[in-house]
């Protein structure tokens, strides 16, 4: 009975057809990230006869820059696919409007887990998913301050995991990302941030950043922010009292600051760890 697989190598149209004629009605997880596969063995998926499928991970084009392999089209030959899905990764992919409207189009009641990374201006289609279950949300590469803006909107109260990746942020932009409805986060990532200026902008940031209303925040990652000793003054005000670990990768940590995180108000914290600059 296979439950699980995994392609670690590249897949021909021909081959994809054969995968999807397999007959693996118990099929739970699907996992194409380094198959390399053409527009043609994507499109092909969507015959997979697989009721019970719970997770899907979807591969790059044969080229990096190859992004029609999972165009529009193929998202739309999706519809009425895999009602079970709980989790879905598209990676290397940088989706454009079309394709997150086409994605958001799908009915999957159950997506619990999504992982896609759609340029800035294709935030506000993605706010339009009906994804009621949705836990756990991982945006990354170009999302930027523009992206951010909309996302006093975001649709799922749900959320227990945020993470987003290689983002250019602005004070307006934490704000409006802190103004989303979100009682139920538990651990929140920042991974590679660049401010759009630095100095008092960064300051700003993280003052607005420690306003965050996130009662239940038990993991707290920030990696490659720039943040001044004024920047960590702010951060350590943050009211987060079930806090259990902080990670600051590549930080500008002095020894003036180290004072601050000690006195910080988290009770609960039972892991630190902190990383210099590469």
């Amino acid at each position: 009975m296979v439950r699980c697989i995994k392609v670690t190598e590249a897949l021909q149209p021909e081959q994809l057809h054969h995968l999807t004629k397999g007959g693996w009605s118990q099929l739970r997880c699907l996992d194409l990230s380094k198959s390399c596969m053409t527009a043609v063995a994507h499109a092909q998926l969507s015959s997979g006869a697989w009721p019970l499928l719970q997770s899907l991970t979807l591969a790059r084009g044969r080229t990096f820059n190859d992004l029609s392999s999972c165009s529009e089209h193929v998202f739309r030959q999706f519809r009425g696919k895999w009602p079970l899905l709980e989790s879905l990764t598209v990676s290397e992919h940088r989706l454009d409007v079309a394709q997150v409207t086409a994605l958001t189009d799908i009915d999957w009641p159950l997506l619990q887990i999504l992982c896609i990374e759609p340029f800035h201006d294709a935030i506000p289609a993605l706010m339009k998913g009906n994804w009621p279950e949705l836990k756990h949300l991982s945006i990354g590469h170009g999302l930027g301050y523009r992206g951010l803006r909309c996302w006093s909107n975001l649709p799922w109260s749900t959320l227990q995991r945020l993470q987003l990746t290689i983002c250019q942020v602005s004070p307006n932009a934490i704000h409006s990302l802190i103004q989303a409805h979100l009682p139920q986060l538990q651990e929140f990532s920042f991974v590679y941030v660049f401010w759009k200026s630095e100095g008092k902008d960064s300051e700003d940031c993280f003052a607005m950043l420690a306003q965050a209303k996130w009662p239940l925040l038990s993991k707290l990652e920030l990696t490659s922010m720039s943040a001044s000793h004024e920047g960590i003054r702010h951060l350590v005000t943050g009211q987060w009292p079930k806090l259990q670990t902080v990670i600051l990768k590549h930080f500008d940590i002095t020894d003036e600051d180290m004072p601050l995180l000690v006195q910080a108000d988290w009770p609960n914290v039972q892991h630190l760890t902190l990383i210099g600059h590469f």
